[in-house]
C-alpha cells in the first residue's frame, strides 16, 4: 500500500537521522478551518529527538512535538482524510504521496531535491530564520503587503536575524525546557520580542511564555494587538516597572534596550531568579 510505504519511509528517515523535512498539502473539508499546511521537521528536546509540527494556519502558526509513534500514527489518520499530499525530503531521495479525489493513493519518489544532512552547517545556512510573509513583521512595518522587507527596514531586518541567530546558538549549548519561560524587559515596540516568539515556536520546536515589559502603555497595548492579530496565545506584553516584576519562573530572560540603571535591575531579576540564559546589553547608561 502507497501509504503504508510512505510511513515506512518517514520512520526511517526519522530513526536513520536523514528526516529533513515533510510537508502537508492541499487540505480538504475534513481539515482544521483555515489550515493550510503541515510543516514536520526533527527536534532535539530534553527528552530525546521528537518530530516537531508545525500548523501553518492563515494568520498564525501552532507548533506541537510528538514522539515518532504518536506522529505516524497522526500521520496515517490526517493522510488521505485532511490533506491530499504529503512531500518527505531525505538526503537520498524525495518521497510524494498524491491521492485522487476518489481517495487513492499515489507513491512516486525521485532524486533528492536537498543534500547533506539535517543539522549540517550547509543546511542551516539555507535554513530561513524566519519567514517574511509572517503577518506580524507587516504590521510592525518591516515588510510589505506582499512579505518582501521594506527598503527602510533592511537594518531592523538584518538585527532581528543577527538576534536570532545569536539566540540559535545559546540554545545550542544551553537547551531551554519545551515551556519556557521568557521576559523581554525593555520590549518598547516588541520587534525582537515577537521574532523571539517566532523562531522558537516554528524553528525551535518550543511552546514559550514570553512576556514583554515595557513601561509606555501605547506601545503595550499595540503589541498586545498585534500579539493576538498573530495568533501568539503565549505572548504577553505588560506596562510595568522592570524592579516590580517578579515572576514565578524564569527560564530566560532578554534586556537589550532596559534604559540607565534599568538593566542593573533586569540582570539582578535575572540571577534571583536563577536563568538558564540571561541576554543583556547595556543601554544609554547616564555617568
Amino acid at each position: 500500500m502507497p501509504l503504508s510505504q510512505f510511513l515506512s519511509s518517514f520512520r526511517t528517515a526519522f530513526e536513520s537521522g536523514k528526516l529533513l523535512k515533510c510537508t502537508l498539502s492541499k487540505p480538504t473539508s475534513a481539515a482544521a478551518p483555515e489550515l493550510k499546511n503541515i510543516y514536520l521537521r526533527p527536534v532535539a528536546l530534553k527528552k530525546g529527538l521528537f518530530v516537531s509540527f508545525n500548523f501553518r494556519f492563515k494568520t498564525r502558526d501552532e507548533v506541537k512535538n510528538f514522539d515518532l509513534e504518536e506522529s505516524l500514527e497522526r500521520l496515517e489518520a490526517m493522510l488521505g482524510k485532511e490533506f491530499l499530499n504529503a512531500d518527505l525530503l531525505t538526503p537520498d531521495r524525495d518521497f510524494h504521496l498524491v491521492f485522487s479525489k476518489t481517495g487513492e493513493p499515489v507513491l512516486s519518489s525521485g532524486k533528492a531535491s536537498h543534500q547533506g544532512g539535517a543539522d549540517t552547517a550547509h543546511d542551516r545556512t539555507k535554513r530561513r530564520l524566519l519567514d517574511p510573509s509572517a503577518p506580524w513583521l507587516h504590521t510592525l512595518g518591516i515588510t510589505s503587503a506582499k512579505g518582501q522587507v521594506r527598503a527602510d527596514a533592511q537594518d531592523k531586518w538584518r538585527q532581528i536575524n543577527k538576534y536570532l541567530e545569536i539566540i540559535e546558538h545559546l540554545l545550542r549549548e544551553k537547551p531551554l525546557p519545551p515551556d519556557a519561560c521568557i521576559a523581554d524587559m525593555g520590549s518598547g515596540k516588541g520587534y525582537l520580542t515577537f521574532a523571539l516568539y517566532d523562531f522558537l515556536t516554528s524553528q525551535m520546536g518550543l511552546a514559550p511564555h514570553i512576556i514583554g515589559i515595557e513601561l509606555r502603555p501605547k506601545l503595550v497595548e499595540f503589541c498586545n494587538k498585534t500579539a493576538v492579530s498573530a495568533g501568539f496565545q503565549n505572548l504577553q506584553f505588560i506596562s510595568q516597572d522592570i524592579s516590580e516584576y517578579r515572576p514565578e519562573r524564569l527560564d530566560m530572560l532578554i534586556a537589550l534596550h532596559a534604559c540607565d540603571t534599568a538593566t542593573d535591575l533586569a540582570l539582578a531579576a535575572g540571577v534571583r531568579n536563577h536563568a538558564t540564559i540571561i541576554v543583556a546589553a547595556p543601554c544609554c547608561h547616564k555617568q
